[in-house]
């Protein structure tokens, strides 16, 4: 697993400018309605349509963005910094505030939050905090942490 996506977010996209094969294959965890574009149609709906180009191109960059952000943390940070940053990350997304807290019920396995660490599932349960394990998932984190003020 290499992210987490959720609503109105897009895949597939390196095929509008790479038509070389996939590497990726996506799995919808919970129920998704889906558009399906082939690459000559959105190519000629971004010609006529620059605002669609120019949306096209930001979630690119950001992708690369965030690749960078991971290849840093790969070198510079440990496996407790690094799931940290993705429950960080998910707690942006899709947390729930409760109370003072912001819960992440993201139902991912020890595993997956290891491949989105990049580390093993064992080393990703010896660095998580005994009350995120507690609790089946859920992470409590302080608002401002997770960006959600």
């Amino acid at each position: 697993m290499t992210a987490v996506l959720g609503p109105g977010d897009m895949v597939g996209e390196l095929s509008v400018f790479d038509p070389g094969p996939r590497t990726t294959t996506i799995t919808a965890t919970t129920g998704a309605r889906v558009a399906v574009l082939a690459r000559g149609d959105l190519l000629a709906w971004g010609t006529s349509r620059p605002h669609v180009a120019a949306r096209l191109l930001q979630v690119l960059a950001r992708r690369l963005r965030r690749t960078n952000s991971t290849v840093v943390d790969l070198m510079f940070v440990d496996v407790a910094g690094r799931v940290a940053n993705v429950l960080l990350e998910l707690a942006a997304r899709f947390g729930e505030r409760h109370g003072p807290e912001v819960w992440v019920l993201h139902g991912l396995t020890q595993s997956e939050l290891g491949q989105l660490a990049g580390g093993s599932p064992e080393t990703v349960k010896t660095s998580s905090s005994p009350s995120a394990s507690q609790r089946g998932g859920s992470c409590p984190s302080s608002p401002a942490a997770a960006g959600s003020e």
